[in-house]
Protein backbone atom coordinates (compact mmCIF):
# COMPACT_ATOMS: atom_id res chain seq x y z
CA UNK A 1 0.00 0.00 0.00
CA UNK A 2 2.75 2.40 0.81
CA UNK A 3 4.30 1.82 -2.64
CA UNK A 4 1.22 3.13 -4.47
CA UNK A 5 0.36 5.94 -2.00
CA UNK A 6 3.54 7.92 -2.58
CA UNK A 7 3.09 8.67 -6.32
CA UNK A 8 -0.62 9.31 -5.80
CA UNK A 9 0.13 12.09 -3.35
CA UNK A 10 2.59 13.55 -5.86
CA UNK A 11 -0.01 13.42 -8.60
CA UNK A 12 -2.59 15.23 -6.51
CA UNK A 13 -0.06 17.94 -5.64
CA UNK A 14 0.72 18.41 -9.30
CA UNK A 15 -2.95 18.84 -10.17
CA UNK A 16 -3.44 21.40 -7.43
CA UNK A 17 -0.49 23.45 -8.65
CA UNK A 18 -1.77 23.40 -12.18
CA UNK A 19 -5.19 24.59 -11.04
CA UNK A 20 -3.66 27.46 -9.07
CA UNK A 21 -1.61 28.51 -12.09
CA UNK A 22 -4.66 28.70 -14.35
CA UNK A 23 -6.65 30.87 -11.91
CA UNK A 24 -3.81 33.43 -11.60
CA UNK A 25 -3.10 33.75 -15.32
CA UNK A 26 -4.41 36.75 -17.24
CA UNK A 27 -6.33 36.10 -20.42
CA UNK A 28 -6.46 38.26 -23.54
CA UNK A 29 -8.81 41.14 -24.19
CA UNK A 30 -10.91 41.16 -27.37
CA UNK A 31 -12.54 43.84 -29.49
CA UNK A 32 -16.27 44.27 -28.73
CA UNK A 33 -18.79 44.15 -31.58
CA UNK A 34 -19.35 47.92 -31.49
CA UNK A 35 -15.61 48.60 -31.92
CA UNK A 36 -14.19 45.64 -33.85
CA UNK A 37 -10.66 47.04 -34.32
CA UNK A 38 -8.09 49.27 -32.69
CA UNK A 39 -8.91 52.97 -32.71
CA UNK A 40 -6.60 55.04 -34.90
CA UNK A 41 -6.00 58.78 -34.96
CA UNK A 42 -3.83 61.33 -36.71
CA UNK A 43 -2.29 64.40 -35.07
CA UNK A 44 -1.35 67.33 -37.26
CA UNK A 45 1.96 69.18 -37.14
CA UNK A 46 1.76 72.59 -38.71
CA UNK A 47 3.12 76.07 -39.12
CA UNK A 48 6.51 77.39 -38.08
CA UNK A 49 8.40 78.19 -34.90
CA UNK A 50 11.27 80.66 -34.49
CA UNK A 51 13.94 79.34 -32.12
CA UNK A 52 15.98 82.20 -30.71
CA UNK A 53 19.74 81.88 -30.40
CA UNK A 54 19.60 82.38 -26.63
CA UNK A 55 16.82 79.89 -25.83
CA UNK A 56 18.24 77.58 -23.12
CA UNK A 57 18.96 73.91 -23.82
CA UNK A 58 15.96 71.81 -22.77
CA UNK A 59 13.36 74.46 -23.63
CA UNK A 60 10.13 73.04 -25.05
CA UNK A 61 9.36 74.86 -28.28
CA UNK A 62 6.40 72.93 -29.69
CA UNK A 63 3.76 70.39 -28.65
CA UNK A 64 1.22 68.51 -30.77
CA UNK A 65 -1.58 66.75 -28.91
CA UNK A 66 -4.22 64.27 -29.93
CA UNK A 67 -7.03 64.94 -27.52
CA UNK A 68 -8.79 62.34 -25.38
CA UNK A 69 -10.51 59.55 -27.28
CA UNK A 70 -12.47 56.50 -26.08
CA UNK A 71 -11.16 53.01 -26.77
CA UNK A 72 -13.08 49.80 -25.99
CA UNK A 73 -12.07 46.24 -25.20
CA UNK A 74 -13.76 43.21 -23.71
CA UNK A 75 -11.48 41.62 -21.11
CA UNK A 76 -11.98 38.29 -19.26
CA UNK A 77 -11.40 38.26 -15.51
CA UNK A 78 -7.73 38.68 -14.70
CA UNK A 79 -4.88 41.14 -14.25
CA UNK A 80 -3.54 43.28 -17.09
CA UNK A 81 -0.91 45.90 -17.82
CA UNK A 82 -2.12 49.03 -19.59
CA UNK A 83 0.87 50.20 -21.62
CA UNK A 84 1.23 53.41 -23.60
CA UNK A 85 4.38 53.15 -25.68
CA UNK A 86 6.11 53.76 -28.99
CA UNK A 87 4.67 51.54 -31.70
CA UNK A 88 7.66 52.17 -33.98
CA UNK A 89 11.25 53.12 -33.20
CA UNK A 90 11.62 56.72 -31.98
CA UNK A 91 15.11 56.95 -33.51
CA UNK A 92 18.48 57.89 -32.07
CA UNK A 93 18.74 59.19 -28.50
CA UNK A 94 20.01 62.79 -28.53
CA UNK A 95 22.05 62.55 -25.35
CA UNK A 96 19.73 64.99 -23.59
CA UNK A 97 17.47 63.59 -20.86
CA UNK A 98 14.39 65.55 -19.85
CA UNK A 99 13.71 65.62 -16.08
CA UNK A 100 10.20 64.14 -16.44
CA UNK A 101 9.93 62.82 -20.01
CA UNK A 102 13.23 60.96 -20.02
CA UNK A 103 15.08 60.27 -23.25
CA UNK A 104 14.81 62.89 -25.97
CA UNK A 105 15.36 61.60 -29.51
CA UNK A 106 16.93 63.37 -32.46
CA UNK A 107 14.87 64.83 -35.28
CA UNK A 108 16.05 65.58 -38.81
CA UNK A 109 16.75 69.20 -37.79
CA UNK A 110 20.02 69.86 -35.99
CA UNK A 111 19.56 71.06 -32.43
CA UNK A 112 15.94 69.87 -32.13
CA UNK A 113 14.87 66.68 -30.33
CA UNK A 114 11.51 65.15 -29.50
CA UNK A 115 9.65 62.79 -27.19
CA UNK A 116 6.12 61.42 -27.07
CA UNK A 117 4.45 61.36 -23.68
CA UNK A 118 1.27 60.71 -21.73
CA UNK A 119 0.11 62.63 -18.67
CA UNK A 120 3.42 63.97 -17.42
CA UNK A 121 5.57 60.93 -18.17
CA UNK A 122 7.59 59.83 -21.15
CA UNK A 123 6.89 56.56 -22.90
CA UNK A 124 6.50 53.79 -21.99
CA UNK A 125 3.89 54.72 -19.37
CA UNK A 126 2.41 51.64 -17.70
CA UNK A 127 -0.38 51.03 -15.21
CA UNK A 128 -2.24 47.98 -13.88
CA UNK A 129 -5.85 46.93 -14.30
CA UNK A 130 -7.65 43.97 -12.66
CA UNK A 131 -11.12 42.72 -13.58
CA UNK A 132 -12.89 40.32 -11.16
CA UNK A 133 -15.30 39.29 -13.91
CA UNK A 134 -15.42 39.59 -17.68
CA UNK A 135 -15.65 43.32 -18.34
CA UNK A 136 -16.46 45.54 -21.28
CA UNK A 137 -13.61 47.94 -20.74
CA UNK A 138 -13.72 51.61 -21.80
CA UNK A 139 -10.64 53.82 -21.56
CA UNK A 140 -9.90 57.37 -22.68
CA UNK A 141 -6.41 58.27 -23.79
CA UNK A 142 -4.45 61.17 -25.24
CA UNK A 143 -0.90 61.45 -26.52
CA UNK A 144 1.46 64.41 -26.87
CA UNK A 145 4.66 64.87 -28.83
CA UNK A 146 6.96 67.73 -27.89
CA UNK A 147 10.06 69.22 -29.47
CA UNK A 148 12.96 70.58 -27.44
CA UNK A 149 16.07 72.59 -28.08
CA UNK A 150 18.98 70.20 -27.52
CA UNK A 151 21.85 72.18 -29.09
CA UNK A 152 22.70 74.83 -31.65
CA UNK A 153 19.70 75.00 -33.98
CA UNK A 154 19.90 74.99 -37.76
CA UNK A 155 16.86 75.90 -39.88
CA UNK A 156 14.92 73.04 -41.40
CA UNK A 157 11.63 71.17 -41.54
CA UNK A 158 10.43 68.30 -39.34
CA UNK A 159 8.04 65.91 -41.07
CA UNK A 160 5.35 64.31 -38.94
CA UNK A 161 5.74 61.06 -40.85
CA UNK A 162 9.35 60.82 -39.59
CA UNK A 163 8.22 60.63 -35.96
CA UNK A 164 7.48 57.41 -34.12
CA UNK A 165 3.91 56.14 -33.94
CA UNK A 166 2.40 55.63 -30.48
CA UNK A 167 0.00 53.01 -29.17
CA UNK A 168 -2.07 51.85 -26.21
CA UNK A 169 -2.03 48.10 -25.60
CA UNK A 170 -3.61 45.83 -23.00
CA UNK A 171 -1.13 43.14 -22.00
CA UNK A 172 -2.47 39.87 -20.65
CA UNK A 173 -1.14 36.58 -22.03
CA UNK A 174 -0.20 38.70 -25.03
CA UNK A 175 -0.69 42.28 -26.24
CA UNK A 176 -3.89 43.58 -27.79
CA UNK A 177 -3.68 47.02 -29.34
CA UNK A 178 -6.53 49.34 -28.42
CA UNK A 179 -5.22 52.56 -29.98
CA UNK A 180 -2.68 53.69 -32.58
CA UNK A 181 -1.67 57.31 -33.10
CA UNK A 182 0.52 58.81 -35.79
CA UNK A 183 1.61 62.26 -36.90
CA UNK A 184 1.33 64.01 -40.25
CA UNK A 185 2.10 67.48 -41.58
CA UNK A 186 5.31 69.41 -41.03
CA UNK A 187 6.82 71.97 -38.68
CA UNK A 188 9.21 74.57 -40.08
CA UNK A 189 12.09 75.58 -37.77
CA UNK A 190 13.44 79.12 -38.20
CA UNK A 191 16.84 79.89 -36.62
CA UNK A 192 18.42 83.22 -37.45
CA UNK A 193 19.37 86.50 -35.79
CA UNK A 194 19.14 90.10 -36.87
CA UNK A 195 22.02 92.19 -38.17
CA UNK A 196 23.00 94.85 -35.62
CA UNK A 197 25.29 97.55 -37.08
CA UNK A 198 27.38 99.79 -34.83
CA UNK A 199 25.85 103.13 -33.90
CA UNK A 200 28.00 106.25 -33.94
CA UNK A 201 26.36 109.05 -31.98
CA UNK A 202 27.41 112.69 -32.11
CA UNK A 203 26.63 114.28 -28.74
CA UNK A 204 27.73 117.64 -30.17
CA UNK A 205 30.17 120.35 -29.13
CA UNK A 206 29.28 122.23 -25.97
CA UNK A 207 30.59 125.13 -23.93
CA UNK A 208 31.74 124.34 -20.42
CA UNK A 209 29.37 127.10 -19.28
CA UNK A 210 26.39 124.95 -20.26
CA UNK A 211 27.09 122.82 -17.19
CA UNK A 212 26.45 124.84 -14.06
CA UNK A 213 27.04 122.26 -11.35
CA UNK A 214 26.93 118.53 -10.54
CA UNK A 215 23.82 116.93 -12.04
CA UNK A 216 23.33 119.50 -14.78
CA UNK A 217 23.36 118.12 -18.29
CA UNK A 218 23.24 118.86 -22.00
CA UNK A 219 20.21 118.05 -24.13
CA UNK A 220 19.36 114.44 -24.84
CA UNK A 221 20.47 113.00 -28.18
CA UNK A 222 18.61 110.07 -29.71
CA UNK A 223 20.56 106.82 -30.07
CA UNK A 224 18.62 104.56 -32.48
CA UNK A 225 19.93 101.01 -32.08
CA UNK A 226 18.82 99.16 -35.19
CA UNK A 227 18.10 95.48 -35.85
CA UNK A 228 18.08 94.78 -39.56
CA UNK A 229 17.23 91.84 -41.82
CA UNK A 230 15.57 89.99 -38.96
CA UNK A 231 13.96 86.55 -39.31
CA UNK A 232 10.22 86.04 -39.35
CA UNK A 233 9.12 85.63 -35.75
CA UNK A 234 6.47 82.89 -35.75
CA UNK A 235 6.45 82.34 -32.00
CA UNK A 236 8.67 80.96 -29.23
CA UNK A 237 6.22 78.14 -28.42
CA UNK A 238 3.37 76.65 -30.42
CA UNK A 239 0.79 74.02 -29.49
CA UNK A 240 -1.48 72.24 -31.97
CA UNK A 241 -4.40 70.34 -30.44
CA UNK A 242 -6.32 67.86 -32.61
CA UNK A 243 -9.65 66.47 -31.43
CA UNK A 244 -11.60 63.30 -32.32
CA UNK A 245 -13.10 65.01 -35.35
CA UNK A 246 -9.69 65.86 -36.78
CA UNK A 247 -10.07 69.58 -36.05
CA UNK A 248 -6.85 71.31 -34.93
CA UNK A 249 -6.61 74.47 -32.84
CA UNK A 250 -3.40 76.39 -32.27
CA UNK A 251 -2.03 78.36 -29.34
CA UNK A 252 1.16 80.39 -29.79
CA UNK A 253 3.49 82.20 -27.38
CA UNK A 254 5.18 85.17 -29.06
CA UNK A 255 8.91 85.55 -29.49
CA UNK A 256 10.59 88.38 -27.65
CA UNK A 257 13.87 90.24 -27.89
CA UNK A 258 15.54 91.59 -24.79
CA UNK A 259 18.59 93.80 -24.60
CA UNK A 260 21.32 94.79 -22.17
CA UNK A 261 23.62 97.84 -22.22
CA UNK A 262 27.11 97.49 -20.72
CA UNK A 263 29.48 100.42 -20.24
CA UNK A 264 33.02 99.80 -21.51
CA UNK A 265 34.38 102.41 -19.09
CA UNK A 266 33.92 102.82 -15.34
CA UNK A 267 30.35 103.33 -14.15
CA UNK A 268 30.30 106.58 -12.17
CA UNK A 269 26.65 106.48 -11.07
CA UNK A 270 24.82 103.16 -11.47
CA UNK A 271 21.41 104.47 -10.41
CA UNK A 272 21.44 107.11 -13.16
CA UNK A 273 23.46 105.05 -15.69
CA UNK A 274 26.35 107.49 -16.00
CA UNK A 275 29.64 106.14 -17.33
CA UNK A 276 33.07 107.70 -17.39
CA UNK A 277 34.63 109.17 -20.53
CA UNK A 278 37.24 107.26 -22.49
CA UNK A 279 40.87 108.21 -22.13
CA UNK A 280 41.63 110.40 -25.13
CA UNK A 281 45.32 109.44 -25.12
CA UNK A 282 47.55 112.20 -26.46
CA UNK A 283 44.57 114.53 -26.83
CA UNK A 284 43.33 116.46 -23.80
CA UNK A 285 40.33 114.76 -22.23
CA UNK A 286 37.39 116.59 -20.73
CA UNK A 287 37.16 116.39 -16.95
CA UNK A 288 34.40 116.41 -14.38
CA UNK A 289 31.67 114.87 -16.55
CA UNK A 290 30.34 111.58 -17.83
CA UNK A 291 27.86 110.22 -20.35
CA UNK A 292 24.38 109.23 -19.25
CA UNK A 293 22.42 106.58 -21.20
CA UNK A 294 18.65 106.22 -20.89
CA UNK A 295 15.62 104.63 -22.44
CA UNK A 296 13.34 106.63 -24.73
CA UNK A 297 11.33 107.99 -21.80
CA UNK A 298 14.55 109.24 -20.15
CA UNK A 299 14.47 106.36 -17.66
CA UNK A 300 17.80 105.00 -16.51
CA UNK A 301 19.01 102.15 -18.70
CA UNK A 302 20.59 100.28 -15.78
CA UNK A 303 23.96 99.10 -17.06
CA UNK A 304 24.20 95.30 -17.06
CA UNK A 305 20.43 94.85 -16.67
CA UNK A 306 18.49 92.80 -19.24
CA UNK A 307 15.31 94.56 -20.30
CA UNK A 308 12.34 93.84 -22.54
CA UNK A 309 12.72 95.65 -25.84
CA UNK A 310 8.99 96.17 -26.27
CA UNK A 311 9.38 95.48 -29.98
CA UNK A 312 6.27 94.22 -31.79
CA UNK A 313 7.86 91.35 -33.73
CA UNK A 314 6.14 90.19 -36.90
CA UNK A 315 6.11 87.08 -39.08
CA UNK A 316 7.61 89.04 -41.99
CA UNK A 317 11.06 87.82 -43.03
CA UNK A 318 13.72 90.51 -43.35
CA UNK A 319 12.03 92.89 -40.91
CA UNK A 320 13.76 95.92 -39.41
CA UNK A 321 13.31 97.20 -35.85
CA UNK A 322 14.71 100.00 -33.71
CA UNK A 323 15.35 100.17 -29.97
CA UNK A 324 15.27 103.91 -29.10
CA UNK A 325 17.90 104.93 -26.54
CA UNK A 326 19.18 108.38 -25.57
CA UNK A 327 22.45 109.84 -24.31
CA UNK A 328 23.81 113.14 -22.98
CA UNK A 329 26.70 114.69 -21.03
CA UNK A 330 26.20 115.08 -17.28
CA UNK A 331 28.42 117.04 -14.86
CA UNK A 332 29.65 114.71 -12.12
CA UNK A 333 32.29 116.81 -10.31
CA UNK A 334 32.27 120.35 -8.92
CA UNK A 335 34.73 121.53 -11.57
CA UNK A 336 34.52 120.84 -15.34
CA UNK A 337 37.26 121.34 -17.90
CA UNK A 338 36.99 121.12 -21.67
CA UNK A 339 38.51 118.54 -23.97
CA UNK A 340 37.66 115.44 -25.96
CA UNK A 341 34.62 113.65 -24.45
CA UNK A 342 34.07 110.22 -25.97
CA UNK A 343 32.40 107.16 -24.48
CA UNK A 344 31.47 103.67 -25.54
CA UNK A 345 28.91 101.05 -24.56
CA UNK A 346 27.95 97.62 -25.85
CA UNK A 347 24.35 96.62 -26.53
CA UNK A 348 23.65 92.88 -26.38
CA UNK A 349 20.41 91.42 -27.74
CA UNK A 350 18.86 88.25 -26.32
CA UNK A 351 16.64 86.29 -28.74
CA UNK A 352 13.90 84.08 -27.30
Amino acid sequence: MSYFAHPWRCTIAGLLLATASISARAANCNYPDEMPAARESVSQLGGAITVGRDVPIGTRIYTATFNSTLVRLNCPAGSYTVSRKYATSPGTPSGYTHPTLGTIYRTSVSGIGYAAWYGSSGLPANSSQTFPITTDFGLTTAFDVSFFKIGDVAPGTIQGSDLAQVELVMIGDSSVRAYLGRFIGALNIVAKTCTTPDVDVDLGEHLVSELSGPGTATKWVDVPVRLQNCPAFFGAFRRDLTNDSGFTTTDTTANQIQYRVDATTTVIDASRSIMALKDAGAVTSAKGMGIQVAQAANESIGFGTTRASGLALTAADGGNYTVPLRARYVQTDPVVSGGKADGQATVTFVYQ
